[in-house]
């Protein structure tokens, strides 16, 4: 099984080359298969892709090659017409957590918060809930960005996140983990219930922030994320991107 990577943003072509196209023709030294996975297939180029069209069309008997990508229209549609394509959906929370309860020796309280973090991805519930002391300290920094945002200018809230990481996946993460929090401030809105939340070490900010705002604007700025997160796949600016999700939250006209 060999899974391919990439250096930078994409997949250069002869990265491609090198660890695909090249390899394909040198039978597997044990087994009857060699399994290629690419993660972030949506990386691939359309140069990167038609080089690789040749070998997915026709692989030799022994190769297979699996894409996986979040966004399949991303993949030139000769790839995809070439390919059989399985949609894998994201599991139940109630999975996630019975499966780091019983296999990972993880406490209840932190294989729930890890679940609902994870949205359905088992991998990220399991790298989560390992979660070295950076991470979270990085994950209390985010915290306290959504827990200050009313004494907090922009651009200060903007430099804090650029200063944690501005990789693409951790961007992705800490948006996650804003959402999560605002996911609790709409629940407690609307139950008053502490039970119900994910961060319940969190419970007095998330009263006071659903206090403070409307149905309307929770829905706005959990929206924001959503769009910061398709900014981010487009390779939109990553600052100008933070800023206007920011934005959103300072906002307090809806």
């Amino acid at each position: 099984v060999i899974w391919v990577q990439h250096a930078k943003t994409d997949y250069g072509i002869d990265e491609i080359r090198e660890q695909v196209i090249a390899s394909a023709s040198i039978r597997p030294y044990r087994g009857p298969f060699k399994i290629y996975i690419i993660p972030e297939a949506e990386r691939l180029n359309e140069e990167t892709q038609n080089a690789l069209l040749k070998t997915i069309e026709e692989p030799p008997e022994y190769v297979v090659i699996i894409l996986l990508t979040s966004n399949i229209s991303e993949l030139l549609p000769t790839i995809q017409s070439r390919c059989l394509s399985l949609e894998f959906h994201p599991l139940s929370s109630a999975t996630i957590e019975e499966f780091l309860c019983s296999q990972c020796q993880v406490p209840d309280y932190i294989a729930k918060e890890s679940a609902a973090f994870s949205q359905g991805n088992i991998g990220k519930a399991i790298r989560y809930a390992n979660a070295s002391d950076d991470f979270i300290e990085r994950k209390d920094k985010i915290l306290d960005i959504l827990k200050n945002s009313t004494r907090l200018d922009v651009a200060d809230m903007v430099e804090t996140v650029e200063g944690l990481g501005t990789q693409k996946e951790e961007m992705r993460d800490y948006i996650d983990l804003m959402m999560l929090w605002y996911r609790d401030v709409l629940i407690f809105k609307a139950t008053k219930n502490i039970n119900q939340l994910i961060f319940q070490g969190e419970s007095q900010s998330i009263a006071a922030e659903a206090e403070r705002r409307s149905y309307e604007k929770i829905e706005d700025i959990i929206g924001s994320f959503d769009k910061a997160k398709q900014r981010i796949a487009a390779n939109v600016d990553m600052s100008i991107t933070i800023e206007l999700m920011f934005m959103t939250i300072k906002d307090d006209r809806v």
